[in-house]
């Protein structure tokens, strides 16, 4: 970690136990995720960046959207057959990332997990297609996940500059 001058030595301590918390969090998510039968769900996750909602045929008739995903106005919306699961850990990655990133850079940050989730969904290759629609879920949680973990690198390498 690049230290600012003058920076408090407790207060870099204090940091690097957080990331250090959170990076722990981020791998027992992978680990939980991995292992769920069934991924859990939740309420569509809406905030002042980001809004994940139910893909429907209308939205493949939709010029405004991309296939499952796009942007629109100044939110990035997620458009996904998976909008539940999705949801339920976008939660779980804002009681991880809180601690660690400011409010501010919380609704950045959501702005880059969100680009994750679309560069995801985005993806139409022939053997990515293919996938089992609940692998498919967990492949996309997975793939947040470890985003978030780079978005966590960043902040530790970014830190008290």
């Amino acid at each position: 970690m690049i230290l600012a001058p003058n920076t408090d030595r407790t207060v870099i301590a204090h940091r690097e136990q957080q990331l250090l918390h959170a990076n722990r969090r981020l791998t027992e998510l992978t680990e939980q995720i991995a292992n769920f039968g069934d991924l859990p769900r939740s309420k569509l996750w809406h905030s002042e960046t980001v809004i994940v909602r139910e893909y429907s045929e209308q939205d493949a008739q939709n010029s405004e959207f991309d296939g499952e995903a796009g942007i629109y106005a100044k939110q990035t919306l997620i458009v996904t057959k998976f909008a539940q699961q999705l949801s339920w850990c976008f939660e779980q990655l804002q009681h991880i990332l809180r601690p660690v990133i400011d409010y501010i850079r919380l609704h950045d940050a959501f702005g880059f997990i969100a680009d994750a989730a679309i560069e995801f969904l985005g993806r139409r290759s022939a053997g990515e297609m293919e996938f089992d629609p609940a692998a498919r879920a967990k492949a996309l949680l997975l793939f947040v996940v470890q985003s978030t973990r780079r978005l966590v690198a960043l902040s530790n390498d970014n830190a008290l500059n």
